[in-house]
């Protein structure tokens, strides 16, 4: 082009072009529309200093994170009188704290969780960026976006954040195995609910080994095992080809050390076989097998039935006793099929099978109870075949929000402020509340609703009912006769109650039928974001469908690979027999 026209003619057009540009960005100086991850994102160059980002005893922040203090986040080591916890010697309890200015951003947080506006979450976390709980909810947000690394980065700096405040004592017994968190807490609660998602997103990766080091860590932290992650361990160790490591596990004390550390001794036990596999003693997993199968026979013959194979006589007809039996036995295959499922091992389970005798159920061991742990792990799984087995006590009360799911009952909590009891207190009697308790009321109901697959018309009609209390709200403010009545209680239509009246209108046995969950239907709600699965079978969640279209039938679903499959299938080989 200097050729052509010179080069004072080409300089003369590029300052023209660069003077058009400048005036264009005058005249369009609003803000564009970006991403959440990108909105999220620290500015460039105000990233924490090099020494916070790597001194971590969890994990290594990132340069992406935002510059800005934890805002009242701290640790304290407890004195001996002050712990509740039932330690061994040499163990220390330790707890997270909260100062007034965290817990003002806490009740902050709990407003907007109750405006069913989940960008006014956002918001808020753009303002605090390692605020935990708003971490956590914005994380869940983010997997029903189906984007999974915003979810996942969101999980991890809430977990660098609990390890940038963590005090050394802590750092020095937790390499020990000697430090303690209680559970009873909601500061500490917190960190066990973004381990747990960041050990799901660790498994989806395929990072099979990091994710049994956090679930170790999780254990050893409260033994009790208040989100049962055991239940990810056994499988987790035949992954990551720690089967020396678990047959050493289920000879320990742990699993009988308390009765709340595990109600299901006998199933953990059965991925015994698959270990002793693995470590090519083929004589001790025969002898494992045959035992499991005189023990748990409703459980081989379920784990036959999903393998594709003929169910050997041994166990022919035999049935889980009661429902607890069943969603254990359920739990267990759905963590463990694929371990199961290669050449060498189902012929291996064909073989031994035919020299097992007929089991007898009532020889067998008194059915399992389902226990809290349980019905975490369970529920946080967001499975809904699964979850409809939850006993309803358990599962249908009127205190579970996304931030702090199933948590224990209110007398067995040790609150460090008043306004931590809000979420058990009725939503008529809140200090501050932003919404008609109807509103709240009708939302939960919803969310337990969609949650539990209930059919699209009960769904419809509990939707219609929120949309119209909203616009009477919509209607009060602007009423300027309401004077003091805005104040004035209003009567609580009791969530236990209504939500147990919907339940009766359908089966809750069959939670994976044709009851589907709209993702635009859920991202509005208080503590309802559910994340997509990551498998394809028929365990998935609902897939998103358009509650505007009445031709359910045309729509197209995307689902990504199963959290628990290797990317390239190697990890999951047992030797050969």
């Amino acid at each position: 082009m200097r050729n052509l026209f010179g080069r004072e003619a080409i300089a003369a057009a590029q300052n023209e072009e660069q003077d058009q540009a400048r005036s264009r960005r005058q005249r369009h100086a609003l803000p564009q529309q970006v991403d959440l991850e990108t909105f999220l994102k620290g500015m460039p160059g105000k990233t924490l200093p090099e020494v916070t980002l790597r001194r971590n005893p969890f994990l290594s922040g990132k340069e992406t994170w935002p510059r800005a203090s934890t805002e009242g986040l701290t640790m304290e080591q407890l004195k001996e009188e002050e712990g509740n916890l039932v330690c061994m010697p040499g163990t220390v309890e330790f707890r997270f704290v909260h100062d007034e200015r965290y817990n003002k951003l806490e009740d902050k947080f709990f407003e907007l969780v109750q405006m069913y506006d989940p960008m006014q979450i956002v918001h808020f976390i753009r303002l605090h960026p390692y605020h935990i709980s708003g971490l956590i909810q914005v994380s869940r947000i983010a997997k029903q976006d189906q984007n999974s690394a915003l979810s996942a980065d969101l999980c991890e700096r809430a977990l660098f954040t609990f390890g940038r405040v963590s005090i050394s004592a802590f750092r020095q017994r937790l390499e020990q195995g000697k430090a303690r968190l209680s559970f009873r807490r909601p500061e500490n609660r917190q960190f066990w609910l973004a381990g747990y998602h960041y050990l799901k997103n660790l498994i989806m990766k395929g990072t099979y080994r990091t994710a049994l080091e956090w679930a170790k860590l999780l254990l050893s932290i409260e033994h009790g095992d208040p989100y049962g992650v055991i239940h990810y361990i056994h499988p987790l160790a035949i992954r990551a080809h720690e089967s020396k490591w678990f047959i050493d596990f289920c000879d320990s004390e742990l699993l009988e050390v308390n009765a709340t550390v595990q109600d299901t001794p006998d199933y953990i036990r059965q991925t015994l076989i698959l270990a002793k596999l693995q470590q090519n003693d083929t004589a001790g997993a025969k002898a494992l097998l045959l035992e499991g199968i005189k023990r748990l026979p409703w459980l081989y013959g379920n784990l036959f039935k999903s393998l594709g194979l003929s169910i050997p006589t041994a166990v022919w007809g035999i049935q889980p006793r009661n429902r607890d039996e069943e969603l254990h036995t359920n739990v267990y295959i759905h963590q463990t099929k694929d371990l199961w499922d290669s050449h060498q091992t189902k012929t291996f389970l064909q073989e031994v099978a035919k020299e097992a005798k007929k089991a007898d159920p009532k020889k067998c061991p008194f059915p399992p109870t389902v226990k809290d742990n349980f019905a975490r792990f369970v529920y946080l799984l967001e499975i809904p075949s699964l979850i409809g087995l939850i006993p309803r006590d358990l599962l249908n009360t009127s205190t579970n929000w996304e931030f702090d799911p199933l948590p224990p009952p209110l007398d067995q909590n040790v609150f460090s402020h008043e306004s931590q009891k809000q979420p058990w207190t009725p939503s008529s009697h809140r200090a501050g509340a932003r919404l008609n308790p109807d509103h709240h009321d009708l939302g939960e109901l919803l969310v337990q609703a969609r949650l539990a697959g209930a059919p699209r018309d009960i769904q419809q009609e509990l939707e219609n009912a929120l949309e119209e209390a909203l616009l009477e709200v919509d209607d009060g403010e602007d009423d300027e006769d309401l004077g003091d009545d805005e104040d004035v209680p209003r009567p609580n239509r009791g969530i236990g109650s209504m939500l147990q009246a919907f339940m009766e209108l359908f089966d809750p046995r069959g939670l994976a039928g044709d009851g589907e969950v709209g993702d635009s239907d859920l991202e509005g709600m208080p503590g309802g974001w559910r994340d997509d699965s990551d498998e394809s079978d028929d365990d998935e969640l609902p897939p998103l469908i358009d509650v505007d279209d009445d031709d359910d039938d045309e729509h197209d679903h995307e689902h990504g690979q199963g959290g628990n499959h290797d990317g390239n299938g190697s990890d999951d080989e047992l030797p050969q027999v």
